[in-house]
């Protein structure tokens, strides 16, 4: 099982689902068995994101 990246507390930038961009997000937490992270962005915006 591949090890993890990012910590929780983190701040990384991910791309917003959908686009081209990239945003400045916070690792919350780590499913290692789906292999995503769950992140919030600036604006409040909680979702999961493939590594």
């Amino acid at each position: 099982m591949p090890s993890r990246k990012f910590a929780d507390g983190e701040v990384v930038r991910g791309r917003w689902p959908g686009s081209s961009l990239y945003y400045e997000v916070e690792i919350l937490s780590h499913d290692s068995t789906s292999q995503l992270y769950t992140v919030k962005y600036k604006d409040g915006t909680e979702l999961e994101l493939k590594e």
